[in-house]
């Protein structure tokens, strides 16, 4: 992976929420976190079936400037894609860069 010059795509980190419905329940609400630049690697896909259907996975590294606050209970907004956030990592523990890896089709 390159430097700062290869986030060209514009992604929002989204954080969960739990509302309580004043009856007792309770929903989970997602807001912004944050919008960064990043790059967005597709990594694979496979599709499987369930339930008589078939349903499509995605996984792919999203590369971003170094945040302390992106935990593996996020998600990430791309291109109207909704990318769960299944690992956090700074891969040369500098605290320069983050590589999340997300994964769209799954909970």
């Amino acid at each position: 992976m390159s430097g700062a010059g290869a986030l060209r795509e514009r992604v929002t980190i989204e954080q969960a929420t739990r509302v309580t419905d004043g009856v007792g329940g309770a929903s989970t609400n997602w807001s912004e976190l944050a919008t960064v630049w990043a790059l967005v690697m597709p990594q694979s896909g496979r599709e499987t079936l369930t339930g008589g259907r078939v349903e499509a996975q995605q996984s792919y590294k999203i590369k971003i400037r170094y945040r302390d606050d992106v935990t593996a209970a996020m998600r990430v907004i791309w291109m109207a894609r909704t990318l769960n956030i299944r690992s956090v990592m700074d891969p040369d523990e500098r605290k320069h860069w983050l590589v999340l890896h997300g994964q769209e089709g799954v909970a």
